[in-house]
């Protein structure tokens, strides 16, 4: 009777146990397939942003804008090289002018019409180099703005191929037959 009641208490005891920890490894398996679920949720929301048209749009407005600021900032170094030209030429027009003055007044006349020329030029430079620098300044932030905008959209496109690499190895979805 006594050995009845032993093997009966053990066999209570193991079973005890042996459940416990069945259901430890199973809440320990249910919050690990949480985890899982809650990292592939969030990954579908960051696929279904990309996919989404009106983000899409954006992206391309964005690009669209910064091409037209480098197209315009194009447009205005172009238009600097050809004043640097024009302003070459006008110097040595004024210099052949100065070579074949005769008289002292032509020769002060045409010394006071260079002087105010070369002050404008002097001026129209000095706006040109305030102009390049801008142009300059506007150049790298527009860069920098591509550069961040492409490294954001390469790494959401390789959380992507890594989501779609992880719905490939795993089976998310059980049929029974």
């Amino acid at each position: 009777m006594k050995q009845a009641i032993a093997i009966a208490a053990c066999s209570l005891f193991c079973f005890t146990s042996g459940l416990y920890l069945g259901v430890q490894k199973a809440n320990d398996r249910v919050a690990e397939l949480g985890e899982q679920y809650k990292k592939t949720d969030d990954k579908v929301a960051v696929f279904t942003d990309l996919n989404n048209p009106k983000t899409i749009q954006s992206y391309v407005t964005q690009l669209r804008q910064i091409l037209d600021d480098i197209t315009f900032l194009s447009k205005l170094i172009e238009s600097g090289q050809i004043a640097d030209e024009a302003l070459a030429q006008m110097k040595k027009d004024i210099d052949a002018k100065l070579n074949r003055m005769v008289t002292i007044d032509e020769f002060a006349s045409s010394v006071n019409l260079t002087q105010s020329r070369m002050a404008a030029i002097g001026v129209d430079l000095d706006d040109l180099y305030d102009i390049t620098e801008d142009i300059d300044d506007k150049a790298d932030k527009s860069d920098k703005k591509i550069n961040k905008q492409l490294d954001t959209i390469q790494k959401e496109l390789d959380e992507v191929k890594d989501l779609l690499k992880t719905f490939n190895k795993k089976k998310f979805f059980h049929t029974h037959k």
